[in-house]
């Protein structure tokens, strides 16, 4: 009798340590034409599917998830955006460690300019638009590192948390 009355005080005790987490809609921007950047969000993408979050990624990959994880994965994909890098003869990073500091600001901020131009032109940053003012997000997720074209969807969901991040 007496170890089921401890039993049951360790149960309720517990039970008011144990907090219940409330699953988040997560909208997650990734931007930046770079596929190492890419690489790194899938794996944020994957961990905040692990703890149970419903994510919606725009991206300039696929995000690559499958199984049980991707039930709550919604993605699109900016579409063209790294063809334009691939078949460009002025995507060489060998080459761009040979700039002057200089120089490499004003072609980074204008390689954030080429992006931003190419993304914003694509059906998937109109849908974005769309979504983004009809479904509900509780936070937003964006790569901050370069192209600033989408930061007016802050506005677009004032209610929303953001976290901004730069690999």
């Amino acid at each position: 009798m007496l170890s089921r009355v401890i039993f049951l005080v360790c149960c309720i005790l517990m039970g008011d340590l144990v907090k219940e987490s409330k699953s988040l809609s997560i909208l997650l921007i990734e931007t930046l034409p770079s596929t190492s950047h890419h690489v790194w969000t899938e794996h944020l993408v994957k961990e905040l599917l692990r703890k149970g979050h419903h994510v919606h990624v725009v991206s300039i990959h696929e995000t690559k998830v499958k199984g049980k994880l991707a039930q709550n994965l919604t993605y699109a994909v900016f579409d063209g955006l790294m063809d334009t890098y691939d078949e460009s003869n002025n995507y060489d990073p060998v080459e761009w460690e040979k700039y002057s500091v200089f120089y490499t600001a004003y072609f980074v901020y204008q390689w954030g300019i080429h992006a931003c131009d190419t993304m914003i032109k694509t059906k998937t940053a109109r849908d974005l638009l769309k979504v983004t003012k009809t479904v509900e997000f509780d936070v937003i997720v964006q790569d901050i590192t370069l192209t600033q074209c989408f930061y007016g969807l802050w506005e677009v969901k004032q209610q929303s948390t953001l976290v901004n991040f730069n690999c």
